[in-house]
């Protein structure tokens, strides 16, 4: 499955509603996943979370069946060989928007630095 497909996935050995089969988004780059067998994913719920952007990401109506949330502060490992049935795609700028959820997660923010002018080549 390549980055940004909707798909399904079995987990073994979750706990709660990590167990069983569930919706998934995936967020890693496929070929350096399919070296180790592994790659990432982030579980979607069709329950509104507490929490807004950027620890969810509604997704968008109408490609799945019912409103469902990306749920970006959970990343998850999923074997490859386990990721089936591709039910919808994510396009450029829709993974552009969860990326950048991803690294407000994970990233401090920039500060500007100081005595430096936006453009000086100096």
């Amino acid at each position: 499955m390549d980055r940004g497909t909707i798909c399904y996935t079995t987990v073994v050995g979750g706990l709660g509603h990590d167990q069983g089969t569930r919706t998934v988004l995936v967020v890693g780059r496929t070929q350096l996943g399919m070296s180790t067998g592994e790659t990432i994913v982030l579980p979607i719920s069709h329950t509104e979370p507490a929490w807004p952007y950027p620890l969810s990401w509604p997704v968008p109506t109408g490609l799945l069946p019912q409103p469902s949330w990306v749920l970006v502060s959970r990343p998850r490992t999923a074997l490859v060989s386990r990721l089936r049935d591709a039910v919808a795609t994510l396009d450029g700028e829709q993974m552009d928007e969860i990326t950048t959820a991803l690294r407000q997660l994970i990233e401090e923010p920039v500060a500007p630095r100081r005595g430096i002018v936006a453009g000086d080549d100096c």
